[in-house]
């Protein structure tokens, strides 16, 4: 899990032909970070064995249980299936990855 502000991750983060599309989806008010998921954090569970892969609506429901301002992110093609997370207070999202490690 990582938290990144929302140009970079405009810039970085995602496919350059959904950049334009996000952007313009937040123009009035977009948010100051994103908390990108990763496959290999969603597997990963401490204090048990194997492997137990998180599903998007369990994540989801974590996140808003913390009750910080969080609205999902989707992307139309993403080849690294990878889950977003944008959030209006960067100090609520670095407190989520936080309490959801």
């Amino acid at each position: 899990m990582q938290v990144v502000d929302w140009p970079t991750w405009l810039d970085r983060h995602i496919p350059y032909y959904e950049r334009d599309k996000q952007e313009q989806r937040y123009y009035d008010n977009p948010p100051q970070s994103v908390l990108v998921v990763d496959p290999v954090d969603r597997n990963r569970r401490v204090g048990q064995r194997g492997f137990a892969w998180s599903t998007w609506e369990a994540m989801d429901n974590d996140i808003h249980d913390l009750g910080y301002r969080a609205e999902p992110v989707f992307l139309d093609n993403d080849t690294h299936q990878r889950w977003y997370w944008a959030f209006w207070n960067a100090k609520e999202a670095l407190m989520a990855v936080i309490k959801l490690s």
